[in-house]
């Protein structure tokens, strides 16, 4: 379900790139998509963080005299 999700939101934000691409300006189109693509780099800088820090403490667990 949540890749239906997913996709559903892609095709929202393609559609509404191609309209206001198509209808408004392509400088707004171009202005959208460096707005979508900061938020979504938040994000994913977010996500990254949090993976190193779990691979750093799993690898703590397991190779615990590299870590002394």
């Amino acid at each position: 379900m949540k890749e239906i999700w997913r996709m559903a939101f892609v095709s929202l934000i393609m559609g509404l790139t191609w309209f206001v691409c198509e209808y408004g300006s392509v400088t707004y189109g171009v202005v959208l998509v460096a707005g979508l693509v900061a938020l979504l780099e938040r994000s994913l800088k977010d996500r990254l963080d949090d993976i190193g820090k779990a691979l750093e403490m799993h690898s703590r667990n397991v190779f615990p005299e590299l870590w002394n």
